[in-house]
């Protein structure tokens, strides 16, 4: 009974912020008791097919999704056959993004949010086969065993990861939390064995210092952390006399768009932020309209009848002034950090350096689902404040293929062709004003980081010369090799 009301409350929060009408609430609440005191694992998959169905932001992509109402119904008798078929009829949507997620991905989530990672700490660089580390987190078992960039994951407790998607060797390691792992590396052509046991780690959300005595850094590494804008406010203050700041979104997959709007505010004194339209039902979208004063953030809301509502919410204070400003990107920043280097950009605050970014302008909401389940929908798509959307994050088509390849056919190691680049699609992503390519194996903020260090050149050379990175004939204007 405790769980039934556990479930009415959050219904009750989800769907208070999104329906006017309280009956409506009301009404969801009623259809959750009764779902949950009669609840058979066939349910549990209708369930996902019309929640997606009236949630999904892209209703194009549902011209097929009425045939796979009842296709598995046969084949559902426990709760794991009712999870499986839901994600194999989400999988027909080719969304990333909307899946069923399980407790233990809700439990990573809950983690992330109070600033902890699960696992053996190497981030993965997934384009490639083999499966290669691109970076290794501090304090974390991998960086402890001397793991570095470019080490090459051959096998992870026997299973050839040659032959698996590399975030299943993520998921492998957090299965055996405080047990050890078997890894088998290679690092320019030797064979490295070693045992490494997965925990959990406290996360710096941001990493700063100051450059040469005048140019400040700040590193963001993702938007997900509960304490990330105090974070920033804080690095920022801590950097008083600074001439100009280098914002690191590199390598940054995203997060919440209040901790990237509230970031925002520090740089900025008003202006425009975002648009954010998402889906309310079938037939019923909502746009909300962000944008900056020097007191506080207005949301105008409305939908497609025209029905406003005015909020506003706290900002942070303007804490660069009219200090140049450099934004890092590179193909892995995504979501939540293209939309912050974005807002910057457009507002004529900063310059964008580095590679063109990952693309992905969507965002999801989170539906509860019996048995502590929740399915994750996209239901809305950001732009930015001069109308460009980023893209909807789906991995390119090549990679795609790559991977299908790997996963159905198990390629053996030595005989996966590197993935042939994408044409560049110009609508896709954010494309820097100074394109610097990265060196090979590199690891952000390091000494060997090239990209930093020609942004750190092009802050000097600008600070020297008394102009503006945005509006004056600046230094970075002349052919300097990265």
């Amino acid at each position: 009974m405790l769980s039934v009301l556990f479930s009415c409350l959050y219904v009750w929060q989800f769907w208070r912020t999104r329906v006017d009408d309280p009956g409506e609430i009301f009404s969801r609440i009623g259809q959750e008791i009764g779902f949950r005191l009669w609840f058979k694992p066939v349910d549990f998959y209708h369930r996902v097919w019309l929640e997606t169905r009236e949630s999904l932001f892209d209703q194009a992509k549902l011209k097929d999704f009425d045939t796979y109402e009842h296709r598995y119904d046969a084949k559902i008798v426990t709760l794991d056959d009712a999870v499986k078929y839901s994600n194999l009829m989400l999988k027909s949507l080719d969304d990333p993004f909307t899946q069923v997620c399980d407790t233990r991905m809700i439990a990573r989530q809950d983690d992330a949010a109070k600033g902890f990672y699960s696992g053996v700490g190497m981030v993965m660089a997934a384009d490639k086969k083999p499966v290669r580390v691109r970076m290794t987190m501090e304090n974390s078992p991998a960086r402890k065993a001397g793991i570095k960039p470019g080490d090459e994951i051959l096998s992870v407790d026997g299973m050839d990861c040659s032959k698996i998607p590399a975030a299943q060797i993520g998921e492998h390691t957090r299965k055996h939390m405080d047990q050890v792992v078997k890894f088998v590396l290679r690092r320019k052509g030797a064979v490295i064995e070693m045992g490494l046991v997965p925990i959990k780690i406290k996360v710096a959300c941001t990493k700063s210092k100051v450059l040469d005595n005048s140019v400040g850094y700040e590193r963001i590494e993702s938007f997900i952390a509960e304490e990330l804008p105090d974070r920033v406010e804080q690095d920022l203050k801590d950097m008083p006399g600074i001439k100009a700041l280098i914002l690191d979104l590199r390598g940054n997959p995203g997060g919440s768009v209040d901790y990237c709007l509230a970031v925002a505010s520090l740089f900025l004194d008003k202006g425009d932020l975002i648009t954010l339209k998402s889906r309310i039902d079938r037939s019923t979208c909502q746009t909300s309209r962000y944008t900056l004063s020097p007191k506080d953030m207005n949301i105008i809301t409305f939908n497609d009848q025209r029905d406003l509502q005015s909020m506003h919410a706290k900002r942070k204070p303007n804490l660069t002034l009219n200090k140049p400003v450099y934004v890092l990107i590179d193909k892995d920043s995504a979501s939540a950090a293209e939309m912050l280097a974005g807002i910057l950009r457009d507002n004529a605050r900063a310059v964008l350096c580095g590679t063109r970014s990952y693309g992905k302008g969507v965002a999801q909401v989170h539906i509860p689902l019996p048995e502590s389940m929740a399915l994750s929908v996209t239901s809305g798509r950001y732009y930015m404040p001069k109308g460009q959307w980023v893209g909807d994050g789906r991995l390119p088509e090549s990679i795609k293929a790559q991977q299908l390849a790997i996963e159905q056919g198990g390629l053996p190691e030595g005989k996966v062709k590197p993935a042939k680049p994408d044409v560049v699609d110009p609508t896709r992503g954010l494309e820097p004003a100074i394109v610097i390519e990265p060196v090979e194996n590199l690891e952000y903020g390091s000494k060997g980081d090239n990209q930093l260090s020609r942004v750190l050149e092009i802050a000097k050379q600008n600070i020297a010369g008394g102009k503006s990175p945005l509006t004056g004939q600046s230094a970075y204007n002349q052919p300097l090799a990265p």
